[in-house]
């Protein structure tokens, strides 16, 4: 349980935690904990054209390379072959005066909060999370280069007039929260007399909503005089809702081609950006921004608040696809603790599809096992008609899962309540899915997304019902979660799970610190993401497949 490459052991942090042996259900973060968390940006979209970014792989020689481990695409190499490279979208931005291509690409340098480190003339980025820096290191390839940063100045090299410098004043910062999902910057681009040559030399953004250029503009600059461009990256469903309704061409092809890049395991993000003119900047900034930063109550809500106003009415310029492949010996690990009995759910903020793709990888999805989905997508009736149907699927009743008579009595009356909703009919799903009468003597999973679970959780008697589905699942796959969704499957888990199962949480984030202390027992990874995971854990260890040695040797009672 020793990890070498980063001389970490693994470390014990409670005395008191003795059931180790007695685990039944692992709630496991994906990102960080299934997978390495070494991002590396592939794929980008423009005008709904695919654009490779090269891979310099610098684990071509990794053991798990060479004998034959899978990334969570199924594939060893992600095949660029046919598609065009990132530099020929750079060339468009620079020389064919592409607005959407230059947006993009200069929203990858300087839409983040990244750090950056200059040491004898050679640049590092320090960034708050492994998809920021996979960016940033992205751009790299299309000659746009983040050079400089302070507390109110950007500064970076484009390949607009040979890589000359620019730079912008930063006036604002949204940063990312799990209930937007997105992230947004306000920025102001100087023009004195050193950098307004510079500007000119690549295409303007002209007004908005179109962003789209015209013969008066060819010196570039007048465009953008005297406004404020916001810059805004995030999850696809999020952003797509915050377009401008002027901007819905093409992005029922964009979202074709998330969806397939999230089949092959890619985490996706989509970017916009909207034109500020001055005083609306000022309005925004004076009603909302800063008196939230001047709060010295619920600064927070009031900061979400103030970025969802001025993130909305956005153009879509397009969306980039980043690659995460799994830890060494993960499948492995999994399959295992398959055998030994215990239940594992994995808990994720990705896309459903991301997330099936990666479970199949991971051998948490086994071949031929029966999958359903339920999923926000659709309606609340039809929701309601995969829950009543896949309830009936599994076996589940009243008389065997309830014991409590009040309790039962409720659960009953939910289940007649749904079935006179659906008129008898139990076969209009949507984009829910379920299980095959003959799949009953399988083990079978579940896919649940966030805002299924919120549509679904609040009422005690459809909880009692959707659990009694969960607990006969050997799989389980929540998708679009947020952190307080995770440490509350945890506790429902224990509250409607009878008898009460001993739970086990491992995380590597922030963001899973409420999972993991959630749970009986608290593993925490020593990963990318600092150390309040481990902090908050009973255990610490350095690789998802320590968990099996902890468990099954150390556990042993």
């Amino acid at each position: 349980m020793y990890h070498a490459p980063t001389n970490t052991p693994a470390l014990a942090r409670s005395p008191t935690i003795t059931d180790l042996g007695q685990v039944q259900y692992i709630f496991s973060d994906k990102t960080g904990t299934l997978t390495r968390n070494e991002m590396k940006l592939r794929r980008m979209i423009v005008h709904g054209i695919v654009y490779a970014v090269p891979e310099e792989d610098p684990e071509a020689n990794r053991p798990d390379v060479q004998n034959g481990m899978q990334t969570p695409g199924g594939k060893e190499v992600l095949g660029d072959e046919g598609l065009p490279n990132i530099n020929e979208l750079a060339t468009k931005a620079c020389h064919e005066k592409d607005e959407y291509a230059a947006c993009i690409l200069e929203a990858l340098m300087l839409c983040n909060t990244v750090v950056v480190e200059n040491k004898n003339g050679v640049i590092k980025y320090q960034a708050e999370s492994p998809d920021e820096g996979a960016l940033v290191d992205g751009a790299l390839h299309a000659g746009y280069k983040l050079f400089a940063r302070t507390e109110h100045v950007l500064v970076g090299e484009t390949p607009a007039l040979n890589g000359a410098r620019r730079s912008w004043h930063i006036l604002a910062t949204n940063e990312f929260d799990n209930d937007r999902k997105r992230m947004s910057i306000f920025l102001r681009e100087s023009f004195d007399d050193e950098h307004a040559p510079q500007r000119d030399g690549r295409p303007m953004l002209a007004s908005q909503p179109s962003i789209k250029s015209t013969q008066s503009d060819k010196e570039g600059g007048a465009s953008l005089r005297g406004k404020v461009l916001l810059l805004c990256k995030g999850a696809d469903n999020t952003m797509l809702a915050a377009a401008a309704p002027t901007n819905l061409d093409g992005l029922d092809d964009m979202r074709d081609r998330l969806d397939e890049f999230a089949r092959q395991g890619l985490r996706t993000l989509v970017f916009g950006v909207r034109i500020f003119e001055e005083d609306e900047f000022e309005s925004w900034h004076s009603e909302y921004y800063a008196p939230a930063l001047a709060s010295l109550s619920d600064r927070d809500g009031m900061l979400k608040k103030a970025a969802a106003v001025a993130e909305h009415m956005l153009t879509i310029v397009g969306a980039t696809a980043i690659e995460d492949k799994l830890q060494i010996g993960v499948p492995e690990t999994i399959a295992t603790l398959a055998k030994a009995g215990i239940k594992l759910w994995v808990l994720t903020g990705d896309k459903r599809e991301t997330a099936i793709e990666i479970g199949k990888s991971c051998r948490l999805l086994r071949p031929g096992m029966p999958l359903a989905i339920l999923s926000s997508k659709a309606s609340l009736s039809e929701l309601k008609a995969a829950l009543l149907k896949l309830y009936h699927l599994s076996g589940a009743s009243p008389e065997k899962d309830v014991k409590d008579k009040k309790e039962r009595a409720a659960v009953e009356q939910k289940l007649q309540e749904l079935r006179q909703e659906n008129n008898g009919s139990l076969n209009n799903f949507g984009d829910c899915a379920v299980w095959q009468k003959s799949d009953s003597e399988q083990v079978r999973a579940l896919v649940i997304d966030g805002e299924a679970m919120t549509l679904l959780f609040g009422d005690r008697a459809t909880e009692m019902i959707l659990f009694s589905i969960l607990s006969k699942c050997g799989s389980i796959i929540a998708c679009r979660v947020t952190p307080k969704q995770k440490a509350q499957l945890v506790k429902l888990v224990q509250e409607h799970v009878k008898p009460t199962p001993v739970t086990l949480a491992i995380g590597d984030g922030a963001n899973d610190v409420n999972m993991i202390m959630s749970a009986q027992v608290g593993v925490g990874i020593s990963g990318h993401e600092g150390l309040q995971a481990v902090n908050a854990s009973d255990f610490a260890i350095a690789q998802f497949r320590y968990l099996l040695r902890l468990l099954l040797i150390h556990g042993r009672w």
